[in-house]
């Protein structure tokens, strides 16, 4: 979690977290790729679907960050 921590640090510092913690933003980012993970083992995605179902949950979440941004009216909290 530290490297992912250090890399969310970044966005913090660009007031791209929509008002989350850097602690709450890596726990749901972290929480989303164990998600995507274990549907993927247990067989639940299509083959050949993986890729595009991943990066769409991705940059869902994302995009997710910069609208709690602009719904906060200002740059994240740390």
């Amino acid at each position: 979690m530290a490297g992912l921590k250090a890399r969310i640090e970044r966005l913090a510092a660009a007031g791209l977290l929509g008002g989350r913690t850097v602690d709450a933003a890596a726990c749901e980012f972290h929480a989303l790729c164990e998600g995507l993970a274990a549907i993927e083992l247990r067989g639940i995605i299509d083959g050949g679907h993986e890729a595009p179902i991943w990066r769409d949950a991705l940059g869902a979440f994302v995009a997710g960050l910069v609208l709690d941004r602009h719904r906060s009216g200002g740059p994240a909290r740390t």
